[in-house]
């Protein structure tokens, strides 16, 4: 009998999984339909965000990542909500999150939020302004608060170039 393998994410890790479904869903067309790719970029898309914030709260301390930091280290409590997560940043370890990034991270979460436990509707612009935003706001707060280019994870491929040229929002991609 084979020897099962243990499968294991750390917040990095699993943020970076995420923001890789969300790219290959927005730079591949045979990935099933375009508004399924479109409501799943976000939904991976979010996850991202939320994850890398976490991860830079843990970096500052692994406590802080739990609502009630009395009951750290149980997994049976709940971690922060996406809002605290930001405000501890913000206050605790005095990271600069710019009131339009927080209205993004905002935004974000209420969409994913409809997607998943309601109904959603919006257009195919929008949703592609969505990804985007999310996207650029994961590459570059990975790159200035975590000191990791997430980006360079799709240029060992087509992925990357692919990604370009659809050019899913007009927002600013990272370079090279």
């Amino acid at each position: 009998m084979q020897k099962s393998r243990t499968i294991k994410f750390d917040l990095l890790t699993n943020a970076k999984d995420s923001i890789r479904q969300a790219v290959e869903l927005m730079a591949w067309k045979e990935i099933g339909t375009e508004h399924g790719r479109l409501k799943h970029a976000i939904t991976h898309a979010a996850h991202a965000v939320e994850l890398l914030l976490k991860e830079r709260l843990r970096r500052e301390n692994e406590a802080l990542l739990w609502e009630n930091v009395d009951k750290y280290p149980s997994l049976e409590a709940r971690t922060v909500s996406v809002d605290t997560a930001v405000s501890r940043l913000r206050k605790i370890a005095k990271i600069d999150i710019t009131d339009g990034d927080v209205d993004i991270i905002r935004s974000l979460r209420r969409t994913r939020n409809a997607i998943e436990h309601y109904e959603w509707e919006t257009t195919e612009g929008e949703a592609r302004l969505i990804v985007g935003n999310a996207l650029s706001l994961a590459f570059s707060f990975a790159q200035d608060h975590l000191g990791t280019d997430l980006s360079k994870d799709f240029k060992s491929d087509d992925t990357w170039r692919a990604l370009r040229v659809e050019r899913i929002c007009r927002c600013a991609w990272p370079s090279n």
